[in-house]
């Protein structure tokens, strides 16, 4: 008997999952996934719980989510559990970390890019959705090989630590598409919350001169400022300060900060944006031309910007040290969206325990 009840365990995982018509989580037994054809089965540990992942589940954000009954969640870690039909360079036993973002590939594909087991983004990534409805805040996880980046051994980091690796990525990803190199200046718009405060850090490692962490919580300015003595914060730009690249976190109604913080850039300076404000920003044309400024929008990061990641946090140049961890097993799931939703410092993060690491 008690052998059988093992092999039905085996068979079944633990998923915090969303129902129809409600707008909390429920803890279910359901049917282990099995992967498919160009699939990998990760037995997780750990995810990260966003501040915005309250809203996605009340549904007061408005998101095109998966069919229901899903279980959400991005950025986990974990290790390879199976591997499906035509997977090469993935085996079981392998940290990877996953990355839910997923569309079609080439210049003329589709707008069906997503967050796999989220929400949409593209017009037309329905169908990715419901073929990939699960997200990270359950034992086990199916998605695309392409999804998942393994993890090196020499990379002796927490798998909570981790799971900042969408975070980081994002900054990174921005970063690299401005053309950011060392030696240059850099401000941070939104340095208090998760992508800015990954913005500093990243832009430390990846050599900055000097960076400005701009943003309205004082404490967690004082945090920012006494990671690098490379780091200065404000609460707007200093008067008469000169940077090289800008990257903007900030969402919200007022771009008032932006348009401030562009006319700091030197010449041939760049202006990121990984996040968005319901104003239009001003941008005088003029200036823009004759001072060959670069204005451009990141969403996302390439995986191979993950791999530069985990080599710098692997070597010691991306410290990490100074981010916390909230962690909450899978059946507290609740208290931990609670406690994301408070928006504690950027450098503190909530991580939900899947499973034993």
């Amino acid at each position: 008997m008690a052998s059988r009840r093992n092999e039905e365990r085996k068979q079944a995982m633990k998923a915090a999952q969303l129902h129809d018509g409600a707008t909390t989580l429920q803890i279910d037994d359901v049917s282990l996934p099995e992967p498919g054809p160009g699939e990998v089965r990760v037995a997780l540990t750990r995810a990260f719980v966003a501040p915005y992942q309250r809203s996605l589940i009340d549904g007061t954000a408005g998101f095109d989510t998966p069919p229901r009954p899903f279980a959400p969640g991005m950025d986990g870690v974990g290790r390879i559990n199976k591997v499906g039909f035509g997977v090469a360079g993935l085996e079981p036993g392998q940290r990877v970390y996953c990355d839910n973002y997923y569309g079609s590939h080439g210049t003329s594909a589709p707008a069906d890019h997503c967050f796999l087991g989220n929400f949409m983004i593209g017009d037309d990534s329905t169908a990715n959705l419901a073929r990939w409805p699960a997200g990270s805040f359950a034992e086990f996880a199916v998605l695309p090989a392409e999804c998942l980046i393994p993890v090196p051994d020499e990379v002796d980091v927490d798998d909570g630590l981790l799971t900042r690796l969408g975070w980081l990525g994002t900054a990174y990803g921005a970063f690299r598409k401005v053309g950011l190199c060392a030696g240059q200046d850099v401000a941070v718009l939104g340095a208090t919350g998760f992508v800015g405060a990954s913005a500093v850090l990243v832009a430390l490692a990846m050599g900055a001169c000097s960076v400005v962490a701009l943003g309205r919580r004082r404490v967690v300015l004082d945090e920012i400022a006494a990671l690098d003595q490379r780091v200065s914060t404000a609460t707007a730009m200093p008067e008469g300060r000169m940077v090289d690249v800008v990257l903007t976190s900030i969402d919200g109604s007022d771009s008032t900060p932006v348009a401030n913080a562009m006319t700091h850039l030197r010449r041939r300076g760049a202006l990121v944006t990984v996040a968005d404000t319901s104003e239009p920003l001003p941008v005088p044309m003029g200036w823009l031309f004759s001072n060959d400024i670069t204005v451009r929008g990141s969403l996302w990061f390439e995986r191979r910007d993950i791999a530069d990641l985990l080599a710098m946090i692997g070597s010691g140049v991306l410290d990490l040290s100074a981010v916390r961890q909230r962690v909450f097993p899978l059946e507290r799931v609740g208290d931990a969206l609670d406690a994301a939703a408070a928006r504690p410092s950027g450098l503190e993060q909530v991580v939900l325990a899947c499973a034993a690491p």
